[in-house]
């Protein structure tokens, strides 16, 4: 019936008769039937038929082209397609899946189903998200190869996975945090000075006042004291424009993400080039002069050399770390300084918080910040409104969840930012920033729907050095300068619809003015 219905509407509507269309069976109007009847053919096999022999599997979210299926919202607004595509099937927050230039994807948007995915270690993994992260970076498939298949020399895994755990023994609290983050400190309290500040960070210069970009600022004073105090200090000397390489390169990152092609995006792989070119000048010089790098560095350069991979390799491979370090935690401050100066009686809430904890001295004045409630439910809000990581996995066979069954060769997707909304959670005004969310109900932290920093095996173990970082960048500034934003303008958008890896960008052009003056 709906075959040759739909045979009748197009010959209607190319005046085709029978008579015609055997005369001439390769016209483009007789084609063009062809090509409605397999069209309608599939998308009733596809979405009608299929799902009602398999109803175990999640339901696929309809789209109207074969192969390219949802790509063109996906590239356009990616959260706005997992929110349209939840609401579709009435917002019941089981599985559904999408499908993305032929790919399979199953979305997961229900706490408990994430609980599912964070355990099913053995059936959903994470290798196959790792593996094209570094060839991203430049990583040779010969190197990746060596990295998942030979053994590490300080554990019984295979190098990639040893890595991950030196990233948990350098980030996670105790061992060697401490001594990184006092390094960090002391390079952040440096710039967090009147006449120490980025000349690209000022706008306008007063005998007693300084105007900022606030976006530039928050740049300045954590990519450039991280990264020394990560890779030493010689980093900057290999190339003293890092910092604005990096800025070129994560305004533009999103098109790596979306693995749009060199000829089309040559500013972010231009970008990545340069980036990569000075960490292979800083892998070749000699160790004696990289002495002051973190212990992290020394492990990972020890493990990788060990294993035959090259210099070339290497410098691709510390690519990634150098972006994970640095590409969330200036947008973070960014949003939390936002927030604070937009927002006057919050401004001196936090002010009068932290000023005991700040006057007390910089020793262990990140451990005392900690302690600040009212800064700590600020700092958790701004991660659930601005954060947009997506938790990946390769289905390797058939995992069950919940009422529904992964299939083999799919993957599946959990974006956070579907879960920070969920008005059954995070009350009726889930949209709304709210800084007294956290503090009024203090179980929300612990709660599965708020996830900034993923979970399971790739729960971020720099979770805790971005948490200290941010804490005492807020604290410097708002105590040790009269801060003020320049009058007559709007908060600034986050821009929602970029896929992003952690922590959303305003939208392009949109910024703070602020005027810093000296107490």
């Amino acid at each position: 019936m709906i075959f040759e219905s739909s045979a009748q509407f197009v010959k209607s509507v190319f005046h085709v008769n029978d008579s015609d269309s055997k005369a001439t069976p390769f016209s483009p109007p007789f084609l063009f039937v062809v090509l409605v009847i397999t069209w309608a053919t599939w998308r009733f096999w596809k979405f009608t038929l299929k799902p009602a022999l398999n109803p175990g599997d999640p339901k696929e979210y309809p789209y109207w082209i074969p192969v390219l299926g949802q790509a063109p919202k996906f590239m356009k607004d990616s959260q706005g397609l997992f929110s349209e595509a939840r609401e579709y099937f009435g917002n019941t927050r089981e599985p559904f899946a999408i499908t993305i230039m032929g790919q399979l994807i199953y979305v997961i948007t229900n706490p408990e189903d994430l609980q599912t995915l964070y355990k099913s270690t053995s059936t959903l993994t994470f290798d196959g998200f790792i593996k094209d992260f570094f060839k991203k970076e430049g990583v040779t498939s010969e190197a990746v190869e060596i990295m998942f298949t030979k053994q590490a020399k300080r554990q019984k895994k295979v190098v990639a996975h040893a890595g991950e755990d030196f990233f948990k023994q350098q980030l996670q609290p105790g061992g060697h945090l401490q001594p990184l983050f006092a390094t960090i400190q002391a390079k952040i309290s440096d710039c967090i000075q009147l006449d120490s500040l980025s000349p690209k960070t000022v706008v306008s210069t007063t005998e007693s006042s300084k105007t900022i970009s606030l976006l530039e600022f928050c740049h300045a004073v954590l990519v450039k004291p991280v990264s020394t105090a990560v890779f030493g200090n010689v980093l900057y000397e290999v190339e003293p424009k890092l910092s604005e390489i990096f800025r070129k390169f994560d305004d533009n990152s999103w098109k790596m993400n979306y693995e749009l092609p060199r000829l089309v995006a040559p500013d972010v792989y231009a970008a990545k080039d340069e980036i990569r070119a000075a960490m292979l000048r800083y892998i070749k010089l000699p160790s004696e002069t990289r002495q002051d790098a973190a212990w992290i560095i020394h492990a990972l350069e020890d493990e990788l050399r060990s294993a035959g991979i090259s210099e070339e390799d290497i410098a691709s491979f510390f690519f990634g770390p150098f972006w994970t370090i640095n590409g969330n935690a200036y947008k973070h401050l960014f949003w939390v300084l936002s927030y604070i100066l937009f927002d006057p009686q919050l401004h001196a809430t936090i002010k009068e918080e932290v000023l005991p904890a700040v006057a007390a001295g910089m020793v262990g004045l990140d451990s005392r910040l900690e302690s600040c409630p009212h800064l700590i439910a600020l700092y958790q809000e701004v991660l659930r409104v601005t954060t947009s990581s997506v938790t990946v996995r390769d289905v390797l066979s058939d995992t069950k969840m919940g009422k529904v069954t992964l299939r083999k060769g799919a993957k599946a997707f959990a974006p956070t930012r579907q879960l920070h909304f969920d008005s059954l959670v995070f009350g009726d005004h889930s949209e709304d920033f709210d800084a007294g969310r956290f503090l009024r109900n203090k179980e929300l932290s612990k709660s599965g729907s708020f996830r900034p920093f993923g979970g399971g095996i790739t729960h971020c173990p720099g979770r805790w050095l971005a948490m200290k970082e941010i804490l005492v960048c807020v604290a410097l500034v708002i105590t040790r300068f009269e801060v003020e934003l320049v009058g007559g303008q709007d908060f600034p958008k986050i821009d929602t619809k970029m896929l992003a890896l952690g922590v959303l960008p305003p939208v392009k052009g949109e910024d703070v003015l602020v005027t810093l003056r000296k107490k």
